[in-house]
């Protein structure tokens, strides 16, 4: 316990003789700190965070594929997933989700 405030005691008059070099350390945390915080803070608001529906663990996606579309296009029209809800036993509700790429929708099993 002794040796580390030793070693305390020496770090801190070696960085009070460098007062330039002790401001750049402390500098380089605080921004490093801020910035992981803030990364951090975004990807949990748009990645992590759970979704707002209910029931989250039950939703699905409904998508058509066309002969000759693109495979990174993802859509559906609302009626065909209207005549799906109404065939279906499993499906409770549905809703839509309109990007400006395609038309998708949501649906609880």
């Amino acid at each position: 316990m002794s040796d580390l405030v030793a070693q305390l005691r020496h770090a801190a008059r070696a960085l009070l003789a460098r007062r330039s070099f002790a401001l750049a350390a402390i500098l380089t945390l605080a921004i490093g700190i801020g910035m992981t915080t803030s990364i951090f803070s975004v990807l949990y608001g748009v990645v992590l965070r759970p979704l707002s529906f209910r029931n989250a663990d039950r939703l699905i996606t409904l998508c058509e594929r066309f002969p000759g579309g693109s495979e990174d296009w993802c859509g559906i029209s609302p009626p065909n997933v209207s005549d799906i809800a109404e065939r279906s036993r499993s499906i409770d509700t549905s809703s839509f989700r309109s990007t400006r790429r395609s038309i998708s929708s949501i649906i609880y099993l």
